[in-house]
């Protein structure tokens, strides 16, 4: 019985994961990439994209990975050049990872090319600036 409910849940991540390719190989400004190419926290996920993300002070590098039990597991993002705003901006860790998406959110595990997006998206709204409130609101997550 556990067997079947491994497969079921490899079948459902490698159909999100292809609807996923799917999408983001129409568009030219996702690069699929490997976990070599990327930060730790995305090396034990199934496929990476990247995306330049645009912002007034300057375009960043993004990389977002889908974990194994993606599309019920949120995808990870990362900033390569997470020093360059580490401690400034309250949602970038130490390690390049992005904090997007809370564990505690609920997310829609039936359109996953649009949790992909989202998250491509959320990233960009972090890399434009926090404030003092962010901090605030963020504290008990990071200290």
């Amino acid at each position: 019985m556990a067997d079947l409910a491994q497969d079921l849940l490899k079948n459902r991540h490698r159909a999100a994961v292809d609807r996923v390719k799917a999408a983001l190989e129409k568009d030219v400004a996702f690069t699929a990439i490997t976990p070599a190419e990327t930060g730790e926290r995305l090396r034990a996920c199934t496929a990476i994209w990247r995306k330049t993300v645009d912002t007034p002070d300057r375009s960043w590098l993004v990389d977002i990975g889908l974990p194994p039990f993606f599309p019920d597991e949120v995808p990870v993002a990362y900033l390569p050049a997470w020093d360059e705003v580490y401690l400034k901006n309250p949602h970038v860790e130490k390690d390049g990872f992005i904090c997007t998406i809370p564990d505690f959110a609920a997310i829609d595990s039936d359109d996953p090319v649009s949790l992909v997006h989202y998250v491509f998206d959320d990233c960009q709204r972090i890399l434009q600036g926090t404030g003092a409130s962010d901090f605030q609101a963020e504290f008990s997550s990071y200290w």
